[in-house]
C-alpha cells in the first residue's frame, strides 16, 4: 500500500506542476479563434476570451443547470452500490454462500476488470450508436446493473464461476454509469464550467460512497444480507429511472447553450 501511496503524491505534485487552465490564461488564443472556424466571428470570439468568476460560474452554469443537478443525484445511488459492493461483497461470499477468503477476493477482482471493459464500452457505444449523447448510455448500462443485481440477489449459486460471471457483469453495467456521469457534466455545462460541474457531481458521488459505509452496515446488523441487497437494488432502479429525463441531452445541447451564451452577451 506505501508503494501506490507514493506514486500517487508523486503524480499529485507533477500534476501541480504541469496542468494548466484555459488558453486564454496563458495569453493564447481561444479553441475556436485558433482553428480559424468560420462560424465563429471576431465580436463573438473576444466573447469567449472572457473569463467567468467562480461565482458566476457556480451559480448560473452549474446550480442553475437541472441536468447538473440530475446528475449529481444520480451519482449518490451509483456510488452507493460501487462502494457497497466493493466493501460488502467479499463478506457476503464468505459468510452466506460459504467462500473462502481467496474466492471471495477474486470475485471482488473480477468487479474491477469487468467495470474497466464496461467504462470502454459505454464511451464508445454512447459515442458510435447515440452520437455522443450519454443519456441513453446511462440508461442502458444502469438497467443492466438493475437486472444483474437483482439476479445475483434472487438466484443464489455456490458456484465460484458462476459468481466470478455476475459480479462481473455487474461491474461492466455499473462502471459505465460512473465515468459517463462525469463527461455527462462536462458536455452539459459552460465550456468555462466544466471542471465546477464535473466536482460537484463528484462532491455528490462520494455522499453516496459514505452512505454504503456505516447506514449499510447498520442495515446488515438489523436485516441482515435482505437489507442491504433492497437497500442497493432500491438504488439501482433510482439510478436508472433517474437517468430517462437526460434521454436527448448531449453534446449538441451544450453547444447550443454557449452559442446562446455567447448571442446574448454580444446582444447586451
Amino acid at each position: 500500500m506505501y508503494i501506490p501511496g507514493l506514486i500517487s503524491i508523486l503524480a499529485g505534485f507533477f500534476l501541480l506542476n504541469r496542468l494548466r487552465d484555459t488558453p486564454q490564461s496563458l495569453g493564447l488564443p481561444n479553441i475556436e479563434r485558433h482553428r480559424n472556424e468560420e462560424s465563429v466571428s471576431k465580436k463573438d470570439s473576444e466573447h469567449m476570451d472572457k473569463q467567468l468568476s467562480f461565482k458566476e460560474i457556480l451559480l448560473k452554469y452549474v446550480l442553475n443547470n437541472s441536468y447538473i443537478w440530475i446528475l449529481a443525484i444520480s451519482s449518490i445511488f451509483i456510488y452507493v452500490i460501487r462502494t457497497a459492493l466493493n466493501d460488502w461483497t467479499p463478506i457476503f461470499l464468505m459468510e452466506a454462500r460459504n467462500f473462502s477468503y481467496l474466492s471471495a477476493s477474486s470475485c471482488v477482482m473480477w468487479f474491477e476488470i469487468g467495470g474497466g471493459v464496461g467504462m470502454l464500452a459505454a464511451g464508445w457505444l454512447s459515442d458510435k450508436v447515440w452520437g455522443g449523447r450519454r443519456g441513453p448510455a446511462n440508461f442502458f448500462f444502469a438497467l443492466g446493473m438493475f437486472a444483474t443485481l437483482a439476479i445475483f440477489w434472487y438466484y443464489p449459486q455456490t458456484s465460484l464461476l458462476w459468481n466470478g460471471f455476475i459480479v462481473a457483469m455487474i461491474g461492466f453495467f455499473l462502471f459505465g454509469p460512473q465515468m459517463l456521469i462525469g463527461l455527462a457534466a462536462a458536455e452539459l455545462s459552460h465550456k468555462n464550467a466544466t471542471g465546477t460541474a464535473t466536482g460537484f457531481a463528484g462532491w455528490f458521488a462520494y455522499l453516496g460512497a459514505a452512505v454504503a459505509g456505516y447506514p449499510l452496515g447498520v442495515a446488515i446488523e438489523k436485516f441482515g444480507w435482505q437489507g442491504f441487497f433492497v437497500m442497493i437494488v432500491a438504488c439501482g432502479f433510482l439510478a436508472t429511472m433517474s437517468f430517462i429525463p437526460l434521454w436527448s441531452a448531449g453534446a449538441k445541447k451544450s453547444k447550443q447553450s454557449e452559442e446562446e451564451d455567447v448571442n446574448a452577451q454580444t446582444s447586451s
